[in-house]
């Protein structure tokens, strides 16, 4: 794939501007949540920033096309982006 739609096509691209993002079929999403330790040692008493994540969410749910495919790599527990993502996705399935 990335053979076809970087060096071929010339489809695939980063970019740091939010204006592209309307144009995007596919988004692929990664961004870092720290995970606050209350306790050194103890992860049960922690919690993860989310602040980072639904800031994207907010973003991305204002410019994209609802039919874009949106791929999310993040480093907080299964389930929880999709619940940060459910007061921003106006339209989108």
């Amino acid at each position: 794939m990335i053979e076809r739609c970087v060096n071929q096509k010339k489809t695939m691209i980063a970019t740091y501007t939010y204006d592209a993002l309307k144009l995007a079929d596919i988004l692929v999403i990664d961004v870092q949540c720290d995970f606050m330790k209350q306790e050194l040692g103890n992860l049960r008493s922690g919690h993860a920033e989310m602040s980072a994540l639904e800031d994207s969410f907010k973003i991305i749910g204002e410019k994209i096309d609802p039919k874009c495919l949106v791929l999310i790599e993040t480093t907080v527990p299964p389930g929880q982006p999709s619940m940060c993502l459910s007061p921003y996705k106006k339209g989108i399935q």
